[in-house]
């Protein structure tokens, strides 16, 4: 499947919008932008990036230990669902 001309702009467009906002968000505070994304466009990171501009260093520093702690926490709920056998293959044959 190929992308529309029209498509593409978009996505463009979304791409230079966060590239121009993660600098403003760097300038600003100091360190990257750190955010949960759990399945969120990067369309739909545009506005909780924007709304994030506003706030306090102190804010966004607690926000974004949140954010790596919830990531990490996601990562091991993964792969302990992983390393775990699944109930249908509890016994030696797997259904």
């Amino acid at each position: 499947m190929s992308v529309s001309d029209q498509e593409r702009k978009q996505l463009e467009s979304v791409y230079e919008e966060l590239a121009q906002l993660n600098a403003e968000y760097e300038a600003k505070f100091g360190f990257r932008f750190v955010v949960f994304v759990n399945g969120r466009s990067k369309a739909q990171l545009i506005p909780v990036l924007k709304a994030r501009l506003q706030r306090t260093r102190e804010q966004e520093l607690a926000e974004g230990l949140q954010a790596m702690i919830d990531i990490a926490y996601d990562r091991l709920q993964k792969l302990e669902r992983l390393a775990s056998p699944t109930p249908q293959c509890v016994s030696s044959i797997c259904r």
